[in-house]
């Protein structure tokens, strides 16, 4: 008793919708990566003030570019990640495919 899915991809966009999936598995690593970074640096930064991020870039530069870098490249992963999902449900649900990616810009 299976229902037909109304899950549609629009035509030309299999490519598109594939390298989506794949750079969704592939930014996981990152994305665990990411989180192990800021929960050490968050743990030497309970206070939230300047002076206590300064002495954790001083003490250890490498782990502080390296969450900064991946801070900011989250954004970029998270948005082709949108587009993605965009890709997908675009054909079944316009307007909430289009709310989506404006959501996700």
């Amino acid at each position: 008793m299976s229902a037909g899915s109304d899950l549609r991809v629009a035509s030309g966009y299999d490519r598109a919708l594939l390298f989506g999936g794949n750079w969704t598995m592939l930014i996981s690593l990152y994305m665990l990566l990411n989180l192990i970074l800021v929960i050490l640096a968050g743990s030497a930064d309970d206070t939230g003030s300047i002076a206590a991020k300064l002495e954790f870039a001083g003490n250890s530069p490498l782990a502080f570019q390296a969450t900064a870098f991946l801070d900011g490249l989250f954004h970029a992963a998270f948005f082709v990640t949108m587009i993605a999902v965009y890709i997908a449900i675009r054909a079944a649900f316009p307007v909430r495919a289009s709310l989506l990616l404006v959501c996700g810009a």
